[in-house]
């Protein structure tokens, strides 16, 4: 079960190999509009980068057809 936020849902995933839980941030690419889209990759790859404790930490980046998938602490 997840949480609905302003620009997608947020829900619990485990890694099947390591057993690791991780938030999960399903975003539907439908509200990232093709304008938006190089900022958006730009943040994703600032994100991923940045390690500091006070900053939530993105560790992957999915997508499919439908949606992007952003795999955090």
């Amino acid at each position: 079960m997840g949480s609905i936020g302003a620009f997608g849902q947020v829900l619990i995933a485990t890694h099947r190999l390591t057993g690791i839980t991780r938030a999960m941030k399903k975003i539907n690419k439908r509200n990232v509009h093709k304008s938006n889209a190089e900022k958006f990759f730009e943040e994703v790859n600032i994100l991923r980068d940045l390690d500091h404790p006070n900053i939530l930490k993105l560790y992957e980046l999915y997508q499919d057809g439908e949606s992007y998938y952003l795999i955090t602490e």
